[in-house]
């Protein structure tokens, strides 16, 4: 092999390696949204620590924690500890519970799963652990306001309630396709766009004449990677613009995870 042949084939390598990376992550505050199952262990002082809690975060930068350590056996229990934390574009974040305990973490870009070290212990003591999402799989309730939706393709419906963290208020459904094709339905491809990367696509039909439908939702990205659900949709007794979506939902694993 000649130099030069030798130094094209080594930039096509590199080349390829940087591709298979994909973009890099992208991550802000609302990443982490909702109810975590949070487990720890460590020691301190020579004496093992274990510890489980539920954690919840609101995606504007603020949490609450509620759980139980054991130090040497010793139990203790905490109750609503407030924390404050910050999410890095990158990922990275930072957290302080109760005032006075610090964190260093990583969240993944569907804010699914977190990992952690406590970085203000003392010499001689290690306390690290994991925490996932709770919401795999529920039932799922959603109103939506249609007010401003004339039925022409593109038009959206806002969210108003949701019983699922990942569903903002104020998030938008958008229609690709315009209603009464066929004649007396909604028949289109949706997206849900809760903002920040974080969307939803899916199919909605919808009877005019009925005002029933169902609406499936089968992929989405960011909080809504591998998201499934199944929704029945009715128009609110009383009401000629806001609908009722109930249904299930989970999410599944990605691939290679």
């Amino acid at each position: 092999m000649t130099k030069l042949s030798g130094a094209i084939l080594t930039l096509f390598l590199a080349t390829a390696a940087v591709k298979a990376q994909g973009p890099p992550p992208h991550c802000s505050q609302a990443t982490l949204n909702g109810t975590y199952v949070n487990t720890g262990t460590g020691f301190r002082g020579g004496a093992s620590v274990v510890s489980v809690s539920k954690v919840t975060y609101d995606g504007q930068g603020n949490g609450l924690s509620t759980g139980t350590t054991s130090v040497a056996g010793v139990i203790s229990r905490s109750v609503d500890v407030p924390g404050v934390y910050t999410v890095n574009r990158d990922c990275t974040g930072s957290k302080v519970f109760g005032g006075v305990t610090n964190f260093d973490f990583v969240v993944t870009p569907d804010g699914r799963e977190i990992t952690w070290i406590v970085t203000n212990a003392f010499a001689g003591s290690l306390y690290t652990g994991h925490a996932v999402r709770m919401d795999n799989i529920g039932e799922l309730h959603v109103t939506k306001d249609c007010s401003g939706y004339t039925g022409a393709a593109g038009g959206s419906c806002i969210v108003k309630s949701s019983s699922l963290a990942a569903i903002k208020v104020d998030s938008k459904i958008f229609y690709n396709q315009a209603a009464g094709t066929p004649p007396g339905l909604l028949d289109s491809d949706i997206s849900l766009d809760s903002g920040t990367g974080n969307r939803a696509i899916g199919h909605c039909t919808f009877d005019l004449g009925t005002n029933r439908g169902l609406c499936t939702f089968s992929e989405g990205t960011g909080q809504f990677t591998g998201f499934r659900a199944r929704l029945d949709v009715s128009l609110m007794p009383g009401s000629n613009s806001i609908y009722r979506l109930d249904g299930t939902y989970s999410f599944s694993p990605e691939p290679g995870r």
